[in-house]
């Protein structure tokens, strides 16, 4: 596990943030509807081999090196909700399905909040 949300520090969640959008700044390598998916676009599991492309949770997860109950408990997801709404939506999964640019952009800003808090 690259960190435990209960005890991350403002560089942490910085890092995870970068990672989990680099994971996804291909818009191949992007998702929306499911955590992940497989080279069919089939569901997968967000950790299993076969994943080749996840949502912003599935690729916070996947840096986060936990399940998704507990990514959606981290202080990285809680700036992305302040982000996503921002941007006018009521959670990050909601942005994210959006659009690949609006999950770059969430990041981006969630990053913004991450460095400046």
């Amino acid at each position: 596990m690259l960190y435990d949300p209960n005890w991350a520090t403002k560089n942490d969640v910085v890092t995870i943030l970068r990672k989990a959008k680099d994971i996804i700044a291909n818009p191949e390598h992007w998702t929306c509807g499911e955590y992940a998916r497989d080279i069919n676009h089939s569901w997968v599991r967000f950790d299993e081999a076969g994943a080749v492309s996840f949502c912003s949770i599935g690729a916070l997860a996947v840096v986060s090196g936990t399940n998704i109950k507990v990514a959606e408990n981290s202080s990285a997801y809680k700036l992305l909700e302040l982000a996503a709404k921002e941007q006018g939506s009521s959670w990050p999964h909601e942005e994210n399905d959006k659009g690949h640019s609006q999950a770059m952009a969430m990041f981006d800003r969630a990053i913004q909040i991450a460095q400046v808090g």
